[in-house]
């Protein structure tokens, strides 16, 4: 069986631009996980040095040490949602150079984008499966 071979995008320039935003996309997301590592090692060397002079000093109430404890809790929840946030904005960022690049480049032909990724024309892409692959499950 030979599949018709799919003519090549006509310009090279939506690869380079896609490759030009990934790369610019992983610079950004580089730099700001390496500012949220530096905010939250200052953050917790600053507790780890607070409840040291807090263990020497007698005179230390329950109630500092039960703050500082609260304060290092919420520390590593906000670095647990900045990590989120800065990986969602990431991941939304490649999607959508992934789908511009595509776009960009199948507008040159005149075809829409899905039209062109079936390998024959007219034909579906569902997946053909065999009856006894079907019949098969996970419990035997």
């Amino acid at each position: 069986m030979s599949f018709p071979v799919l003519s090549a995008p006509s310009s090279p320039l939506p690869l380079v631009e896609l490759m030009g935003r990934l790369c610019l996309a992983q610079m950004d997301v580089a730099q700001r996980l390496q500012y949220l590592a530096c905010r939250l090692s200052v953050g917790l060397a600053d507790s780890c040095l607070r409840r040291q002079l807090l263990r020497r000093d007698d005179s230390c109430c329950v109630a500092d040490q039960v703050e500082l404890e609260e304060r290092i809790a919420l520390l590593m929840e906000a670095g647990g949602e900045g990590l989120v946030t800065i990986l969602g904005a990431f991941i939304e960022e490649l999607t959508q150079a992934h789908t511009q690049c595509i776009e960009a480049s199948f507008a040159a032909a005149g075809v829409a984008p899905v039209a062109r990724l079936s390998h024959l024309p007219g034909a579906s892409l569902a997946l053909r499966v065999p009856a006894a692959a079907r019949a098969f499950n996970a419990r035997g």
